[in-house]
């Protein structure tokens, strides 16, 4: 009688890619973290960044004979990940974001897309709530002073800090992350305000105190809007001229999401004109961000480097959730997070 195949012996080892930017501790931490019984080879792939035709032949055959891979997406993708020979049957990503994705090609050759599953929504979500507080008190302005040894409390008459306590804050998109800062910003007695394609369950629009109320409805009656919707083709270019000119004068708009969601040359003339109060920018339509950008000079817009989610805490989330759907698709079920655009795509067989 033969003896039964155990974990490690199987003919078979499931082989997944790491093809990731985030630096070598992103790389190191999912090595630590790869589960020590599952039986998976982890292949480091080193990332190509925008040459996505530089990679080896030996690089080539590692994504291709790769069962998953686990990526970021912030740049292009080489060929090999969508060679419709390739074993390649999910591609989970360690971000919420996935604009740099071809789900078209994804769906020809029957590859499944999931996001990190919310790991970094309550790091996102901080985020935010220090950009509102930031720009209604205009702390760069305030940093900026102090450090250079001029009094600026002296001169508020010239601008106006303000409170966030009965101010109302419309959400756009009502996901992970925007449940997360509806969460965070209940204490500080604002009415909560969302416009989503998809409408959130009552129970949690309940539980969170936040109504649901039309795109025109929210432009026109938020004092703090805040964007919380992935880059498509229905969400680029969300803010634009009009959008900003049905805002109240005054609204703070606050990005912590995708730099394309947002006109920026109409942001500016918007800034410009004094009829925006405010704005809290963490993605931009070009990055890295370009020193001299025109919205470098504004004292009431608060920048920081596409730096809203990778928190020191989020990273072990993002791998172990990343390792959680793997052993999903090991064993043929569904994985989690799947990008909405591939939801209605059936699983992949093993080749």
């Amino acid at each position: 009688m033969a003896a039964p195949q155990i974990r490690g012996e199987r003919d078979h080892l499931m082989k997944i890619a790491l093809y990731q930017e985030f630096g070598e501790g992103c790389r190191r931490l999912t090595h630590e973290l790869l589960p020590s019984d599952a039986g998976w080879e982890l292949l480091d792939v080193p990332h190509a960044g925008a040459a996505v035709d530089s990679l080896s032949a030996a690089d080539t055959e590692a994504i291709r004979s790769a069962e998953a891979v686990i990526a970021s997406p912030l740049s292009p993708f080489p060929e090999a990940i969508y060679d419709p020979l390739g074993r390649v049957r999910l591609i989970q990503l360690l971000s919420a974001g996935y604009d740099n994705i071809d789900l078209d090609r994804c769906r020809s050759v029957g590859q499944l897309v999931a996001t990190n599953g919310g790991a970094n929504a309550v790091a996102v979500a901080e985020h935010t709530i220090m950009f509102i507080l930031a720009a209604l008190r205009r702390l760069p302005v305030l940093d900026r002073d102090t450090r250079a040894g001029r009094w600026t409390a002296a001169k508020t008459t010239e601008w106006e800090p303000h409170e966030l306590e009965g101010r109302t804050v419309g959400l756009v998109g009502m996901g992970r992350i925007g449940r997360e800062v509806a969460r965070r910003l209940r204490p500080f007695d604002v009415r909560l305000q969302y416009y989503d394609v998809v409408r959130a369950p009552s129970n949690v629009t309940r539980s969170l105190r936040v109504r649901y109320v039309s795109w025109s409805r929210l432009l026109e009656t938020s004092d703090i809007i805040s964007l919380h919707v992935p880059l498509m083709e229905g969400t680029r270019g969300l803010i634009g001229a009009a959008e900003l000119a049905q805002m109240k004068p005054g609204t703070i708009l606050i990005n912590t999401a995708r730099g394309g969601l947002i006109d920026e040359a109409a942001l500016i003339e918007a800034l410009q004109s004094g009829r925006l109060g405010g704005a809290g920018l963490d993605a931009f339509s070009a990055e890295p961000f370009p020193a001299g950008h025109p919205l470098a000079a504004f004292d009431q817009v608060v920048l920081t480097p596409h730096f809203a989610g990778p928190t020191y805490e989020s990273w072990p989330k993002r791998v172990r959730f990343a390792y959680e759907n793997i052993a999903r698709l090991e064993r043929d079920e569904r994985p989690e997070s799947v990008v909405f655009e591939l939801a209605d795509m059936p699983l992949r067989a093993k080749s």
